[in-house]
């Protein structure tokens, strides 16, 4: 690993242990990697979900603070899963618009871009993200893997509509309790082209002394051979009212909701 590789590591442990919500990561032309984040009330703004809001910021800090305690962990991914479950309810009474049941869902992801590319990926901390986090509820210690969140959806960017990522591959971080960085191109619905691959290797050249060849070719066969015909029969098959994206990627985590029945936190 060169400097360059270590300074960056470097700057992304010094956030994953930092109660600030990461909202973008910037590869800066000289290669090195700038983060920005919002305090929790930036980044949420006031809505009628106030009081579940204060529960899932309670236990979301102490859950970073501690350094990822097991203990803490039932708490903060309940906590966020009644907040989803509540801001489906709202959303459907009107009490709270699409772009604030987008934040619902898109907490603890991030956009990574680069002044080279015009093109955005996303990626999220397997130590913070809730949704990922579902499945250490039956066994704290089970194996990181992105099978057990292979979609997620991005926070709304202005003028454009919300929409779903796939995972294509992960960098462990060192010295960050066990935390690695999953990377998430852009599915597209209606297209087989794909953009994203360029910033991929630029992430991973910045970041690990690893290469990837074939990371053009893997990315495109992904997305025309799984994600992009699942997604498509997802548009057509949908039922909800909600933003299209959005609901797609709802469904696919509230059904996991039924995990924490009979859970005690």
């Amino acid at each position: 690993m060169n400097s360059l590789q270590r300074y960056n590591h470097a700057t992304l442990r010094k956030h994953i242990f930092a109660p600030r919500i990461i909202t973008s990561l910037s590869i800066q032309q000289n290669g090195v990697i700038k983060l920005h984040d919002l305090e929790w009330q930036e980044y949420w703004g006031t809505s009628a979900l106030q009081s579940l809001l204060g529960k899932l910021f309670l236990s979301w800090h102490e859950w970073i603070s501690s350094r990822f305690d097991r203990t803490k962990l039932n708490s903060y991914v309940y906590d966020y899963f009644r907040l989803l479950e509540a801001g489906i309810a709202a959303y459907h009474s009107g009490k709270i618009d699409i772009d604030f049941l987008n934040k619902i869902v898109a907490i603890e992801t991030f956009l990574v871009s680069s002044p080279k590319d015009k093109s955005q990926v996303v990626a999220l901390l397997s130590t913070r993200n809730p949704n990922y986090l579902l499945h250490k509820i039956p066994n704290p210690i089970v194996s990181d893997d992105p099978k057990y969140l292979p979609v997620i959806c991005q926070r709304k960017q202005l003028g454009q509509a919300a929409r779903l990522y796939y995972h294509y591959r992960r960098i462990p971080m060192k010295y960050s309790h066990g935390t690695q960085l999953f990377v998430y191109p852009a599915v597209a619905s209606t297209t087989h082209e794909h953009t994203d691959f360029d910033i991929i290797d630029l992430l991973f050249r910045v970041l690990t002394p690893k290469n990837d060849p074939w990371v053009k070719t893997r990315c495109v066969a992904l997305a025309k051979l799984v994600f992009n015909d699942l997604v498509a029969k997802s548009h057509r098959l949908r039922d909800s009212e909600v933003s299209p994206t959005v609901g797609q990627y709802v469904k696919i985590i509230l059904f996991t909701r039924l995990i924490f029945e009979g859970i005690s936190v």
